[in-house]
């Protein structure tokens, strides 16, 4: 009887730690179970990153096109900046200096004579030309409103040397006005007041454009005779006329009473 006894206890110890195997078996397989459910359940959501890094990479595109398009805007600005500064150095570099550089005008073809006569009803060396050149004439435009200097005045510094013309020793001694009058051939070209150096005043070679302008020329009455041939007056006999520029025809300008 003992010995079934502790056969049975045996028997019911074995059974006993066959269920606590069992049971620590099902535990682990509930928890492998719960693993596997949690895995499940976390593999979604370990692969919801799938198609989020899908929606990510579309969403980083959006982002780097967005980032992308604010640098290219940016770039865009500043190569707006640059070349609104370009056009501001072009816009600075693109207007010339009138000072001593000015752009070279292109200058019209062709020429214009222009004559002053003393009418022949007047006395003989009944005029003077105390002008010594081309002062006798004076040319402007249509209107009369701005004149064009063609003769250099001494004591003007130049615009391409900034130096200043000396005037000539030789004093400008007035001639009786013949017949045969005084003649200019004027080709369009004229000196314009400018600058140079340090805001020195001086004249610089400019050309008008061809159209129509206007021609005075005037000549004092004479004295009398002198040693110098010819005594100037304050009185002076003038005329102007309207004419084309160039032109093959000569201009005119007949002095008389």
């Amino acid at each position: 009887m003992r010995q079934i006894r502790i056969c049975a206890q045996l028997w019911m110890t074995a059974l006993a730690v066959l269920a606590c195997s069992g049971g620590e078996f099902a535990s682990n397989d509930e928890f492998s179970s719960a693993g596997a459910e949690a895995g499940a359940d976390a593999g979604p959501t370990s692969e919801v990153p799938q198609p989020s890094d899908d929606k990510g990479s579309q969403g980083g595109s959006r982002g780097l096109s967005i980032g992308g398009g604010s640098l290219a805007g940016a770039a865009n600005t500043g190569g707006a900046a640059s070349t609104g500064g370009g056009a501001s150095s072009a816009g600075t570099t693109s207007v010339p200096p009138t000072a001593g550089g000015a752009k070279a005008e292109e200058c019209a073809t062709g020429s214009v004579t222009i004559r002053m006569l003393p009418s022949p009803k007047l006395p003989k060396d009944y005029l003077c030309d105390a002008s010594c050149g081309t002062g006798w004439l004076t040319i402007t435009d249509a209107e009369g409103a701005t004149a064009f200097s063609i003769s250099a005045a001494c004591g003007t510094a130049s615009c391409d040397t900034c130096e200043v013309q000396t005037c000539g020793a030789a004093p400008c001694l007035p001639t009786a006005l013949t017949g045969a009058g005084s003649e200019v051939v004027w080709n369009g070209q004229y000196l314009a007041k400018d600058t140079c150096g340090d805001h020195m005043a001086c004249q610089r070679q400019a050309c008008v454009k061809p159209g129509k302008y206007k021609a005075r020329a005037c000549a004092a009455l004479n004295q009398g005779e002198s040693s110098y041939g010819c005594t100037p007056q304050e009185a002076q006999l003038c005329a102007e006329t309207e004419f084309e520029f160039p032109s093959e025809q000569q201009v005119v300008l007949l002095l008389e009473n």
